[in-house]
C-alpha cells in the first residue's frame, strides 16, 4: 500500500536549499494535482493558455483564496476551465511547478499601499457620484 499524501512541509530548508531532490521532488510534482497539494508541498502554479500559449507562473496562495471565494473546485483540470487567458480569453492548462512566480503579488503589500488604494477608490467614487 502506498501513501500518496503530499508531505506537510515546505520544499526548502531554512538555508534555502531544496529539502528533497531528484526522484522524490519529481514524484511530489507529479502528485500535486490540486491547489491544496501544491500549497502544502510549497509549489507554485504554472498556467498556460491552450489557445495562444501564453504562460505565467503564479503563487499558489492567491489562487487558493480566489478558488475559495468563488467556490471553484481546487482540482487543476477543473480550475483550468474557469481561468481565462488575459490576451485571448482562451481556457487555461494548470499544473504545479517549483519555479518562482513571475507575477507581482496580488493586493496591498504594506499599510501605505492599502491606504493609497483606499484613497484612489474614494476619489473614483466621488467622481462617479458627480456624474
Amino acid at each position: 500500500m502506498t501513501d500518496d499524501r503530499v508531505a506537510p512541509h515546505p520544499p526548502l530548508e531554512p538555508d534555502g536549499e531544496p529539502r528533497w531532490g531528484g526522484q522524490q521532488r519529481i514524484t511530489y510534482l507529479a502528485r500535486a494535482d490540486s491547489l491544496v497539494r501544491a500549497s502544502v508541498a510549497g509549489f507554485n502554479v504554472h498556467v498556460d493558455c491552450k489557445r495562444c500559449a501564453t504562460t505565467r507562473v503564479v503563487a499558489v496562495e492567491p489562487l487558493v483564496d480566489l478558488a475559495i471565494g468563488q467556490q471553484w473546485p481546487g482540482d487543476f483540470m477543473q480550475l483550468g476551465e474557469r481561468l481565462r487567458c488575459r490576451q485571448c480569453r482562451g481556457p487555461a492548462r494548470v499544473r504545479a511547478t517549483d519555479l518562482p512566480p513571475d507575477s507581482p503579488p496580488i493586493g496591498a503589500s504594506s499599510i501605505e499601499d492599502y491606504r493609497a488604494i483606499v484613497r484612489r477608490l474614494a476619489r473614483l467614487i466621488t467622481r462617479l457620484k458627480r456624474r
